[in-house]
């Protein structure tokens, strides 16, 4: 995608955006075009414009809301004509009569002109992050990374939400080429969404012609955190041109980068590198590749070795097509492919998903719910949506409600020769749960020329092969109706399950997740509820008792007492 124009903005912000002014009081030529709405505190309450900035100045002011006493209001709005001409707030005075009233739109003006400005708040610590509060601050904050700042060990905040709908084409942040040419430009920090919502996200690119990944990010170096971020009502078009390129794309990011591996070379289950945590992403993503390996998804396009992600859900139309040749296409709701000690868990997916490659004959599409082909262990899973492949004649039918291939890797044959066996510390697949009223459907092609439509019936969880046996043949999942997914004692069979997963994540040595308890929320059951907690009580921090009325925990010194908020819904007495 061409990225000259941000690239010319980086390299005229790029010190300011390091600098840490004081809001912006005038329009310049740094300023950014667009309306931006601003808030101040007045007499009665919050004071909300609207300002319009064109070629540097500002041309229009208008009130959004106000709780004014019309009177000093009236007096108060003559402050626009001054700011006007002002171009700004600088010595601009408050109205005799209406103070605080002008104080207030004043406020709201320099509020609306920060967000105009690509100069970020902050340190980039985590007590004092980055802020983002507008669309030009997110676009030059990409245009930063593509030029060499991967903010690796800093922090990055969303200070509100941030309407997309207004630029045309999305620039990912981080460069879109195959990552390893190109690991210096990708996002190697922590961004936290803080709850805040990305909305009308959209990517066009009609001419790939080499290896390239889009999304809000292009690709996430393996040292990236992204969490608490909503993203929605986004539409991704990526059609590459050149035979054999791979193309990827997710609402969240395209591509992901390995773990780090260990002093010794290599990687184990411990090996945890992108952290994905408590988002959500909605929209429609459609990859279309010459006849090369094409990937589709909810939230990530390709999720490498050690990515985790996790308390995620999507709601998304996915489809991936390689329509020239031999290679296989991949969609998935969360993500379409995962790499070896990935990590999948407490998530969901509401959309649907398509994969088809048709004129291979030999893996040809893989979709599924969550994923489409996948290595990861994958807890606390649902996916409700429809789910479709198609391929030019194979033996596999790698389709299913919640993946299209499960593999057997780091899995152990039993004695008949079927992958059955998962290591010592636990399984790698539980308490996962599919639709059992989803349709699976396979189509088969004949060259470009749809042959036959098939049903999968009845509903699985995973995709099938009649002579592929290195596949994972011991995990179970549970059907359910569309109708019971989506009631709130679902809600509880998910949270209920959480300390066994929990349980199996300190097994294989796996730290920094906080499962997340899933509530109904719109109609859905979602990740979205408080971090679990255990509900079990250290007994021995108390010298006596057994926490009832009659026979309440007493503690014996006063430097026990921090301890016991832990142990709710216990009594308890200090003795000393």
């Amino acid at each position: 995608m061409p990225k000259l124009l941000s690239l010319l903005l980086c390299f005229a912000m790029v010190f300011s955006l390091l600098a840490l002014p004081a809001q912006a009081a005038k329009a310049d030529a740094s300023s950014v075009d667009g309306t931006y709405t601003g808030t101040g505190t007045g007499r009665n309450g919050d004071i909300t414009l609207s300002v319009t900035i064109a070629d540097g100045k500002i041309t229009q002011i208008e009130n959004v809301s106000n709780k004014e006493t019309p009177k000093y209001w009236a007096e108060a709005v003559k402050l626009f004509d001054s700011i006007l001409a002002a171009n700004g707030t600088d010595g601009v005075d408050a109205v005799s009569g209406a103070t605080l009233s002008s104080d207030g739109i004043l406020e709201a003006v320099d509020d609306a002109l920060a967000k105009a400005s690509p100069q970020l708040s902050g340190s980039g610590t985590e007590a004092d992050p980055y802020v983002i509060s507008s669309a030009a601050q997110l676009q030059a904050f990409a245009a930063l990374v593509d030029a060499g700042n991967t903010y690796a060990g800093q922090y990055v905040a969303l200070g509100a939400d941030i309407d997309l709908s207004g630029v045309d084409n999305w620039n990912p942040i981080g460069a879109e080429a195959k990552s390893d040419t190109c690991l210096d430009k990708l996002f190697a920090g922590t961004f936290d969404g803080r709850g805040h919502t990305v909305s009308g996200l959209k990517i066009r690119v009609a001419d790939a012609a080499s290896e390239t990944n889009v999304g809000l990010f292009s690709t996430l170096g393996n040292t990236a955190v992204v969490k608490n971020l909503n993203l929605t009502d986004a539409v991704i078009t990526l059609t590459g041109v050149a035979d054999t390129i791979q193309c990827r794309a997710g609402i969240l990011a395209g591509d992901t980068v390995n773990a780090a591996a260990k002093d010794s070379g290599s990687r184990s289950h411990d090996s945890i590198g992108v952290r994905i945590d408590s988002c959500s992403a909605t929209g429609s993503v459609n990859v279309t590749g010459q006849n090369g390996m094409v990937w589709a998804a909810g939230l990530v396009g390709r999720s490498q070795i050690g990515v985790c992600i996790t308390n995620c859900w999507t709601d998304a139309a996915l489809r991936a097509e390689s329509l020239g040749g031999t290679k296989s296409a991949y969609a998935g709701g969360i993500t379409g492919h995962t790499g070896n000690y990935a990590v999948l868990a407490n998530c969901a997916a509401f959309g649907t998903a398509y994969a088809s490659s048709p004129m291979s004959t030999n893996f040809g599409g893989q979709a599924g719910g969550i994923v489409g082909m996948s290595a990861a262990k994958q807890y606390n899973t649902y996916a409700v949506g429809d789910v479709t492949v198609g391929n030019g004649g194979t033996k596999h039918t790698w389709v299913g409600a919640l993946a299209g291939e499960i593999t057997s890797s780091g899995m152990s044959k039993d004695s008949s020769g079927s992958y059955t066996v998962y290591p010592e510390q636990g399984a790698f697949r539980i308490g996962n749960y599919f639709a059992g009223d989803a349709v699976l459907k396979v189509e088969t092609y004949d060259g470009d020329m749809l042959k036959e439509t098939k049903t999968v019936e009845p509903t699985v969880d995973r995709g099938f092969s009649s002579t592929l046996k290195s596949v994972d043949m011991a995990m179970t999942s549970v059907a359910m109706t569309k109708a019971d997914m989506a009631a709130a004692a679902f809600a509880g069979t998910l949270s209920g399950n959480i300390p066994e997963i929990n349980a199996v994540l300190a097994a294989y040595g796996i730290t920094g997740v906080a499962l997340r308890e899933w509530q109904l929320d719109g109609g859905r059951v979602l990740p979205t509820g408080g971090v679990w907690v255990s509900g079990e009580i250290d007994t021995g921090i108390f010298a006596s008792g057994d926490g009832t009325q009659a026979s309440p925990s007493a503690t014996i010194v006063a430097n026990q007492m921090p301890f016991t908020p832990n142990s709710a819904g216990r009594s308890s007495t200090q003795t000393a």
